[in-house]
């Protein structure tokens, strides 16, 4: 029973993919063949030809008795006889069945036909060898041009028709391939300068190559990496002839390598640079200290001035910032190295202590100091 089931199943399932592919295909033009096959007057070979054609598109019973027709089966016939009847059929094969039409295979036999009618004389048959030749099927030193064949074709001359459009297609394939033959990755850029160094920055510039290897340059990829050390290669793409190279270690040694690219690729390296970020100075040889000299003055009811001098070291550093901290609360007074606290209680004690910030957001704070207010 299961088997039986598992039989109908697959049944269903074969009914479908052939009613998806007859989908796929103009019922007109399926009506259109099965007419073609029952021109039984044309004789057995016209009939099995067109029998193959359905079996090609999927339609029963054709699929279980004859062997299916390839797209390029059918090209050939539309290339040796009525094009507009079998143009659209060597189409639908090639839609139903998921398959390009090799149009130039299909030419070539054809024509290689054409060229053996030798009793059709000499002209006749290097005129075909030289379609042959265009088509890649055989060397000629005089390859028929798409022009030449569309003048034979403008003569209505039925097998020339469908040559120039092939030739036509093959020439410009050619052409595309000899352009991308002819074009080579670009020579390498050329007298990389160092404009500007610091502490953690490279500033570069370069040349373009000597050759872009006929294809424009698009743009460069910087490489640089710790001397000795090419694991650590960060590269970037840009698109100028000049670049900054940021996030560098101080008095560190660092390779810079430049690549041109173009349509065809990166070319080769550049002469290497190699260049040596600048040592922190002396003030930067230290870590950020705390602000100097913390000092309340002016004292009243309700308020006081307080003064400071900058940190002894900077940490390298531009100071940012200064915080100054009564109790529990905190003000940000920016670069400045005063500050008045007013609205204070009389009579009152308080804790001051001012802490100094630099732009790499490191931090130092004086030592607390105690201030009572005036009665």
């Amino acid at each position: 029973m299961k088997s039986i089931f598992a039989l109908l199943v697959m049944t269903l399932l074969f009914s479908l993919i052939v009613s998806v592919a007859h989908a796929q295909t103009d019922p007109n033009l399926i009506s259109a063949i099965k007419g073609y096959v029952a021109e039984t007057q044309h004789g057995q070979n016209h009939v099995d030809r067109w029998s193959s054609v359905l079996s090609g598109l999927n339609v029963s019973p054709y699929v279980d008795t004859h062997t299916a027709m390839t797209p390029t089966e059918a090209q050939q016939y539309a290339y040796m006889y009525k094009l507009d009847r079998w143009q659209p059929v060597a189409d639908a094969l090639s839609v139903a069945q998921g398959v390009d039409i090799n149009k130039t295979a299909a030419l070539i036999d054809v024509v290689s036909e054409y060229a053996k009618e030798t009793q059709k004389g000499a002209t006749h048959v290097d005129r075909w060898n030289r379609v042959l030749g265009a088509l890649g099927a055989i060397q000629h030193d005089s390859p028929m041009t798409s022009t030449e064949a569309q003048v034979f074709a403008d003569r209505n001359w039925k097998r020339w028709i469908p040559v120039p459009g092939v030739l036509a297609d093959i020439e410009v394939q050619n052409i595309r391939a000899q352009q991308s033959e002819s074009i080579t990755t670009p020579s390498a850029p050329q007298n990389i300068t160092d404009i500007s160094v610091s502490e953690s920055t490279i500033e570069i510039t370069w040349d373009a190559p000597t050759s872009d290897g006929g294809s424009a340059i698009t743009g460069y990829v910087v490489s640089h990496f710790v001397l000795g050390n090419s694991s650590s290669t960060v590269d970037t793409t840009v698109t100028a002839t000049n670049h900054t190279i940021t996030k560098l270690t101080p008095n560190t040694a660092y390779m810079i390598i430049i690549r041109a690219v173009n349509e065809a690729g990166t070319g080769p390296n550049s002469d290497p640079l190699v260049i040596n970020t600048k040592q922190k100075t002396s003030a930067a040889s230290h870590e950020l200290s705390e602000p100097r000299n913390l000092v309340i003055s002016n004292i009243t009811y309700n308020s006081f001035d307080l003064s400071w001098d900058p940190p002894e070291h900077n940490g390298g550093f531009i100071i940012q910032t200064y915080f100054v901290h009564i109790n529990s609360s905190h003000y940000d007074i920016g670069n400045t190295t005063t500050y008045t606290a007013i609205g204070l209680e009389p009579d009152t004690t308080y804790e001051i202590y001012v802490n100094v910030w630099n732009v790499a957001h490191e931090d130092a704070s004086t030592s607390p100091i105690t201030v009572k207010t005036l009665p």
